[in-house]
């Protein structure tokens, strides 16, 4: 049988290559072999002389290439693949063959998904985009019609029609309290309002750009992220989207990032204004205190590192805490917060923790001292102390003093803020509300009953300034001014679950020869374990190239990536679409050369074409020949498993078969 097989294999490849030119050629015609890849240059589809075309009944010029035509006359560009094809529209990639984007109207059909698109209608007014397909990723002035299926991408307005993920607008300003600043903003190409439909399988990119009138400033200022329609919600860009990347170029600033999910329908990017302070203790937008900078009523000066709240109002919540001095003008309001350097205050303070020297001449109330041993650390110029504690004696104001805690440290909460451990004996102005635990030799010691309410230095009744406290398992009364504190009888919390550690991501083995891999925006490699639900790039070292080869195909061993449409296995570079492999495989990808001479064919009748060289009814038989004739016996004469099986000898006979 194989015997006949060969025989057949051989003869098939001598009449192929014996055919006239002619022959072959029009064999090669009908086959479809001469029809052309969707590639782009200058914004529209590349159109040769030797592409079929013809004229329709309006006269336009239609042309067909593989899986795509395009009416030249109408510029409408219809992408028609038979099985399903995925278009990488990245620009300098296979098909988008420069930076310009595709300009002309576009039909995309059930078959076709679009991926890193790009389809601008400033170069050709009136395009516009009717999808029937799928669009993943990318960016669209055009109007688009959709009937089919939309997961992620830019657009000028949210499409309807069809499935939609979910979005959300996205605004960029350059107006700060209604009046233009010396910068202008948009989002390239775009304008300054977007509809932004995230995608986590595919890179959903933003560019912001940034023109400035005048002169650029001294520091690139900070982006605030607000979300919603108030100014409640908000946070940095670098904050929201770890990605963003500041690029300069002679007039602009770009800023560009991967798109984040947004639990909100509108998103606005500003020039940060809010007061919010660094890691390092100094206000965002002066590089850790070494540029001046100013927002929304207070400023920074680098040659005093001075912070100066000019109007407004202030929340120090969870900021961190405040390392260089700060001046708070009249008419100010702080609450929250903690200071280690000096601080003047002409306005209002509340709820704060000060470790250094402090100047009122205004209003404090409930915060907290804890400065130096300097009695004049905290001084009072004529303004109110309320309800205030003291690790020293105030100076300019009166005070109580707590002397009958001996031996013992109190731990404190004032208002919420909680304090280190505090000396034996401190200070306090008005009644300020402490929960309390005394701590005698490292053991605490939480107070239990209320035994007599006390008035100190004469003071009225209705003032309270101390209580007598009894202290668990310990028979002496402490007095302290505080409120009453939950007694050991009370029940204690719930202790929380320890959280379980995450699973490991399920990974395969890759393998390149000849080549590199990257992925999720990392190092090139030639061999690890890749999580699979990573986009694998592979690309050809061409350092590896053999002296006069060049490269022919990839050669795979996952059966997975072999019947992948998506993977190109005959292009230099090509990409493994995430979850194509399944976890724990081993995968290795190796490039194969050809002889530099040899000329890359589209097929293997597109091959036997250009080998004829004689006269008529005579060719050359090169090594063409024997290629198709390989290809032609792989694909329709090779034996199946169970011919193969059958012609095998019986286990039981060796010696009888091998007679046959």
């Amino acid at each position: 049988m194989k015997k006949r097989l060969l025989s057949l294999l051989v003869a098939l490849c001598m009449a192929v290559t014996l055919l006239p030119v002619s022959a072959i050629t029009a064999w090669a015609e009908e086959s479809g072999s001469n029809l052309k890849p969707l590639q782009f240059r200058q914004g529209y589809p590349v159109i040769t002389d030797d592409m079929p075309s013809k004229t329709d009944s309006k006269g336009h010029t239609i042309y067909t290439g593989d899986g795509w035509s395009y009416d030249a006359t109408a510029k409408v560009l219809t992408i028609a693949p038979e099985s399903p094809t995925t278009y990488d529209l990245k620009d300098y990639g296979s098909i988008r063959k420069d930076y310009n984007s595709i300009a002309c109207s576009t039909i995309i059909e059930k078959n076709a998904t679009i991926v890193n698109g790009s389809f601008l209608d400033i170069k050709n007014p009136g395009s516009s985009i009717t999808n029937h397909g799928t669009i993943t990723s990318g960016t669209y002035s055009m109007p688009v019609i959709n009937h089919g299926t939309i997961t992620g991408g830019i657009f000028r307005k949210k499409p309807t029609g069809g499935n939609v993920d979910n979005g959300y607008t996205l605004n960029v300003n350059s107006q700060q309290n209604g009046s233009y600043e010396s910068f202008y903003a948009e989002i390239k190409d775009l304008g300054s309002s977007v509809y932004v439909i995230p995608n986590s399988y595919y890179n959903t990119s933003v560019t912001i750009l940034y023109g400035f009138f005048d002169s650029w400033p001294e520091t690139l200022f900070p982006i605030d992220v607000t979300f919603g329609n108030t100014n409640d919600t908000h946070c940095l860009l670098k904050d929201w989207a770890p990605s963003a990347r500041y690029h300069y170029n002679a007039d602009h600033v770009y800023v560009t990032f991967t798109a984040p999910p947004a639990n909100a329908g509108t998103v606005t990017l500003s020039k940060l204004t809010r007061l919010v302070i660094d890691k390092d203790g100094y206000p965002v937008g002066t590089k850790g205190g070494t540029q001046d900078y100013s927002g929304n009523g207070w400023r920074f000066e680098k040659s005093n590192k001075t912070l100066t709240l000019e109007s407004g109002d202030y929340s120090f919540w969870e900021q961190s805490e405040v390392q260089c001095p700060v001046i708070i003008k009249d008419g100010v309001t702080t609450i929250g917060g903690m200071f280690s350097k000096k601080v003047t205050n002409y306005g209002t303070v509340e709820k704060a923790v000060i470790n250094n020297i402090f100047e009122n001449r205004n209003t404090v109330k409930n915060s907290y001292f804890f400065n130096s041993s300097s009695s004049i650390a905290v001084t009072n110029h004529g303004g109110t102390m309320l309800d205030c504690l003291f690790k020293n004696a105030p100076e300019g104001i009166e005070s109580h003093t707590i002397t009958e805690v001996e031996d013992y440290f109190i731990s404190a909460e004032l208002d919420g803020i909680a304090y280190q451990a505090i000396q034996t004996k401190f200070y306090f102005t008005g009644t300020p509300k402490l929960r309390v635990n005394l701590v005698k030799n490292g053991n605490v010691k939480p107070v239990t009953s209320i035994n007599q309410k006390l008035n100190y230095g004469g003071l009225i009744e209705d003032y309270p300034v101390g209580y007598i406290f009894t202290v668990e398992n310990d028979n002496e009364d402490v007095v302290l001014n505080a409120a009453p504190v939950p007694g050991k009888d009370d029940p204690k919390p719930e202790p929380k679950p320890e959280p379980k550690p995450e699973p490991e991501a399920p990974t395969y083995t890759l393998t390149v020869k000849g080549g590199t891999f990257t992925y999720n925006g990392g190092e090139a490699m030639t061999s690890a374990n890749v999580p699979v639900d990573a986009e694998v790039k592979v690309t050809l070292n061409q350092s590896a190239v053999p002296e006069g080869m060049v490269f022919d195909l990839w050669a795979m061993d996952e059966a997975s990536l072999l019947g992948n449409p998506a993977v190109a296995y005959n292009e230099e570079s090509f990409t493994i679409p995430a979850g194509s492999v399944a976890k724990g495989s081993t995968v290795t990808v190796e490039a194969q050369y050809r002889d530099a001479t040899i000329e890359s064919e589209p097929s293997i009748l597109g091959t036997a074409a250009i080998i004829g060289v004689a006269g008529a009814g005579t060719a050359v038989i090169v090594w063409q020949g024997y290629r198709i004739g390989m290809e032609l016996y792989e694909k329709y004469f090779q034996p199946t498993p169970e011919e193969t099986a059958a012609e095998q000898p019986a286990p039981e006979a060796p010696a009888a078969a091998a007679a046959s």
